[in-house]
């Protein structure tokens, strides 16, 4: 046998721990780690997207819901600002008819005192009763009454300064012996006050006379 065989090795291949070196098969983690942080941030993504998205319909929601309210309100007052025009007119109006009424029955018992030389209480009484003042003082005392309620605070003054002229005390003393004639002047007076008030509060559009 030849003496330049080469000789057989009986070492064995090293294991994984004996080299720590080795080569080892990424994990499919490792391999696919940019897939899974896109992937991640994709979906992280959507996510925030879709609760900025719910958070902003809420806010719009409740913006809308809000100017709902208000224009609802705004609509509730111009509602109501538009009947208490109404009402303002109706009671001014029914005030002055009411005033009207009286005055002229006041008119009519002083020229019946003149006609009948009515002149002692007895006559008066008798004319008081035979007259429609009692119900007419009556009914201008109902017609403040509503003033009072629904008027403003300058149409129950020009109101009262009406009523002063023209109601009565009807309950006259033994030395009362006559009714006193309504002083015009005084009289139309209060009563345009009163019209120019219902003029600028009863009209939509008021006119520039009625100031």
């Amino acid at each position: 046998m030849s003496n330049d065989q080469t000789p057989v090795s009986t070492d064995k291949p090293a294991t994984t721990a004996d080299n720590p070196q080795s080569d080892i098969e990424p994990s499919w983690f490792h391999k696919n780690s940019t897939l899974l942080i896109t992937i991640t941030g994709t979906l992280l993504v959507a996510i925030l997207s879709g609760i900025f998205a719910l958070v902003g319909s809420r806010i719009g929601a409740d913006g809308a819901f809000r100017a709902g309210i208000a224009q609802q309100q705004a609509a509730l007052d111009s509602t109501r600002t538009e009947e208490a025009r109404k009402k303002r007119g109706e009671v001014y109006a029914a005030l002055l008819e009411s005033a009207d009424a009286l005055e002229a029955e006041i008119d009519r018992v002083v020229r019946a005192q003149e006609r009948n030389n009515s002149n002692t209480y007895e006559d008066l009484a008798r004319l008081i009763a035979a007259s429609t003042l009692q119900k007419g003082n009556m009914d201008m005392r109902s017609k403040m009454n509503q003033v009072y309620v629904y008027g403003s605070d300058e149409g129950l003054a020009a109101a009262l300064e009406l009523e002063s002229t023209v109601m009565l005390d009807l309950q006259p003393t033994v030395d009362t012996v006559k009714i006193e004639k309504v002083k015009t002047d005084e009289y139309l007076k209060n009563y345009g006050a009163l019209q120019r008030v219902m003029c600028r509060e009863a009209s939509a559009q008021p006119r520039r006379g009625c100031t």
